[in-house]
Formats: structure tokens, sequence, C-alpha cells
């Protein structure tokens, strides 16, 4: 899994076979936010803190 400054960030690939994201959808039928943001705009996030892009260049004090 990627990191950066002590963040450890979700891949595409693992966002894809969540099944808390059930691939595009949340339950509620709307997009997923973490896939519309990971998957569809190739953001970096944080899993642990959800800080992205910019953000990481702080280090992680979540873990």
């Amino acid at each position: 899994m990627p990191n950066k400054n002590g963040h450890e960030l979700f891949t595409p690939a693992e966002v894809m076979s969540d099944p808390k994201h059930n691939g595009e959808f949340d339950r509620d039928g709307e997009p997923s936010q973490l896939y519309v943001h990971v998957v569809d705009g190739g953001l970096s996030v944080c899993r642990h803190c959800r800080e992205y892009e910019a953000g990481l260049d702080e280090p992680c004090t979540c873990n």
C-alpha cells in the first residue's frame, strides 16, 4: 500500500473491492465519496485520518 509521510493511502483497487463501498455506490444508492475521489478522481486519501492531497505533506498523526 502506498505511503507518504506516514499516511497509508487507499488504492483504487482496494476501494473498488471493498464491500462497504459496494463498488461505486453506497448503501443509499448514492455515489461513494471515497470511490469518487480515489477511483474516479485519482486523489490520494489516507486510510487513517482521511487527509488528502496537500494535507499529505504533513506527517500523519493518526497511527
